[in-house]
């Protein structure tokens, strides 16, 4: 059996070095059960990104197990699949309705800091999406905005023992949107 550290590990050699056929050769042949894992899910479905492929991106997100998701993955799952909303149907407000939803079923969870960063950089893509095509207001778009120099820090140092409310900002819900004060 594969084990999903492996698969990982084998997953962002070849995207690392633009293998993108390689990874979807490796992937053919990898069992369900390893494809469903929740961090293999996560990384496929970048891979497919990055060649264009949304559709699969979305499968294989739809298809994750997100019953052996931590908290945190879950959240990452959530929001991961109301941005490609955006990408595949325009639905900016239905992936922002999808993202409140998803943080406000985390509020109670204990999320690890980096998983926590990972899903604030993914609602900062919804909210600059939605700040783009004029969904919520220039300013909510340039508070989102500001929000990355924080996440960024907690992203690139894995090693972060505190909570990460203690590092971003607080951020308020305004008209069902998270924004910062």
């Amino acid at each position: 059996m594969t084990s999903v550290a492996e698969v990982l590990s084998q997953l962002r050699f070849y995207v690392h070095c633009g293998a993108y056929s390689e990874v979807t050769n490796y992937v053919d042949e990898l069992p369900p059960a390893v494809k469903q894992a929740p961090l293999v899910a996560l990384d496929l479905s970048r891979a497919f990104l990055r060649q264009g492929r949304p559709i699969d991106a979305e499968a294989v997100l739809t298809s994750a197990n997100s019953a052996a998701a931590t908290p945190g993955e879950q959240l990452i799952l959530a929001l991961k699949k109301a941005s490609l909303s955006i990408y595949r149907q325009m639905a900016i407000q239905a992936a922002l309705q999808a993202a409140q939803t998803a943080f406000s079923a985390a509020e109670t969870q204990s999320i690890d800091p980096a998983d926590r960063a990972e899903a604030d950089r993914v609602h900062t893509r919804i909210l600059l999406s939605a700040a783009t095509y004029f969904e919520i207001s220039k300013e909510q778009g340039h508070l989102a905005g500001d929000w990355l120099p924080a996440i960024a820090s907690v992203l690139t140092d894995r090693s972060v023992g505190c909570p990460l409310h203690n590092l971003l900002p607080r951020y308020r819900v305004h008209n069902g949107i998270r924004i910062l004060p």
